[in-house]
């Protein structure tokens, strides 16, 4: 069995948001929708590095995030493909796979894990700093699933609290993410650190 179409799922997700009662302004699912399909109508004529940078940034913006961070799954480790440019990013380059996410990789989630105040949970293993002490207090991580296994994981971060994370935007960005991995490879692509 073939794992579906990224970008048929987001133009699944772009009718099902054409759909939704309208008015003045269209919805952020409907906004962030039409971003990413236009990224992946631009992506034949695009570097991987400007698609990846775009990416991540379309998922800032649409989401709120000040940094995000994308993630792919490779073996026993977790690797970052791809970090927002000009905002501070809370990770090592490579993570323990039973590590990931912050500690709590026994959480194993299959939409979102969302931490409204994730102060105390540590950067890394080890005895790494804490979230809280370079200024993030709420994250959300959306694992990224290929054929029910997770391939990566897309995290947002907040410098200040999040109330609560509203996952109607989570299908498009997990999609996003998908996009964005399977266009990268690893002989072409560059990390950009924030």
């Amino acid at each position: 069995m073939t794992s579906p179409d990224p970008i048929e799922l987001l133009r699944h997700l772009a009718e099902r948001a054409e759909q939704l009662p309208t008015a003045d302004e269209p919805s952020p699912l409907q906004a962030l929708v039409a971003a990413v399909e236009h990224l992946a109508t631009t992506a034949a004529t695009t570097g991987t590095n400007e698609l990846l940078d775009h990416g991540v940034s379309l998922a800032a913006e649409h989401s709120g995030a000040d940094g995000v961070v994308l993630f792919r799954y490779d073996g026993e480790a977790v690797r970052v493909v791809r970090r927002l440019r000009s905002v501070w990013t809370p990770r090592p380059e490579e993570l323990p796979a039973n590590w990931f996410p912050w500690s709590l990789g026994s959480m194993s989630p299959n939409r979102f894990l969302f931490v409204a105040d994730c102060r105390s949970l540590p950067i890394g293993p080890g005895s790494s700093p804490l979230l809280g002490d370079i200024g993030v207090h709420s994250c959300v991580h959306l694992p990224i699933l290929e054929r029910s296994h997770t391939a990566g994981a897309m995290q947002l971060f907040w410098k200040d609290p999040l109330g609560a994370w509203d996952d109607a935007v989570g299908p498009a960005l997990r999609n996003l993410g998908r996009f964005l991995l399977n266009r990268a490879s690893d002989s072409e692509v560059a990390l950009t650190l924030g």
